[in-house]
């Protein structure tokens, strides 16, 4: 028994929906843009190719904008950022052409203190694949005017405690007070 859609619309109508909503769950959202960070690149430059990358991580938060992704190459990076105050992806872990990413192996190491900050909005801030000193020193929240906190995901990160031991996190979320 051969069946056809013609003859069944509920069917051709589930069938509709659920690629609607597999296409809305993919799609990766209007207007996001990746910007690059490597040891050779310029912070005078536009960071949007792994050719015209950026030099810090400060460089690429202040070009990038809410929803946007910042890559990072392996390396050691010093310099913080001192008000995060929008969402955004770091992510780490990538070779130096932005070709291969292995966190373990392409190590994207962050000196310096990130302060994620909520104003306006509550920032939801995601370091993935880089490492970074003591967590305690490095990462800090303040929250103003009764807005609910900041919230910051590490993932696959590898964490230096003080004594100098590697933590390694697979997925962690650190919620402001």
């Amino acid at each position: 028994m051969k069946i056809e859609c013609k003859k069944y619309p509920v069917f051709k109508k589930l069938f509709g929906l659920i690629v609607f909503g597999f296409l809305l769950f993919c799609i990766t959202p209007a207007g996001a843009t990746v910007y690059y960070v490597s040891n050779i690149g310029s912070d005078a430059a536009n960071g949007t190719s792994s050719s015209t990358a950026k030099a810090t991580f400060l460089s690429a938060y202040n070009t990038a904008t809410e929803g946007d992704t910042i890559k990072i190459s392996s390396g050691l990076f010093s310099g913080g950022i001192n008000q995060i105050e929008k969402s955004l992806i770091f992510e780490g872990g990538y070779t130096a052409d932005f070709q291969q990413k292995n966190y373990k192996t392409y190590t994207s190491t962050a000196l310096g203190q990130f302060n994620i900050i909520s104003d306006q909005q509550s920032p939801d801030v995601t370091f993935k694949g880089i490492s970074v000193s003591n967590v305690d020193d490095v990462f800090n929240f303040t929250s103003y005017n009764n807005v609910s906190s900041a919230a910051f995901t590490l993932q696959e990160c590898i964490v230096f405690t003080s004594s100098g031991n590697a933590v390694d996190i697979i997925d962690t979320l650190l919620k402001g007070k």
